[in-house]
């Protein structure tokens, strides 16, 4: 439900799943992150609410990216150093 929410970028079903006890740290196929996702997405409202939330910035996949590398790597320079 939370990884789903954040591939539609829709930031009330994100926090919904939250409250409803989705795990923050869970991981996609890929290894990533909700926070690389909504990262990569650049899905601002939705990567604030993940970081409000206690996601953790410094987690890394398994290629060695965090989240902040997902955003640049996306062009999404706008959410780097929020996430750095």
């Amino acid at each position: 439900m939370l990884m789903a929410a954040i591939n539609q970028g829709d930031e009330k079903a994100v926090r919904a799943a939250l409250r409803a006890g989705a795990s923050i740290q869970q991981r996609d196929e890929q290894g990533r992150t909700a926070l690389m996702l909504a990262a990569r997405l650049g899905a601002s409202d939705v990567v604030h609410a993940l970081v409000a939330a206690g996601a953790r910035k410094s987690d890394r996949d398994p290629r060695g990216w965090t989240a902040a590398d997902h955003a640049e790597a996306a062009g999404r320079v706008e959410l780097v150093d929020l996430l750095r």
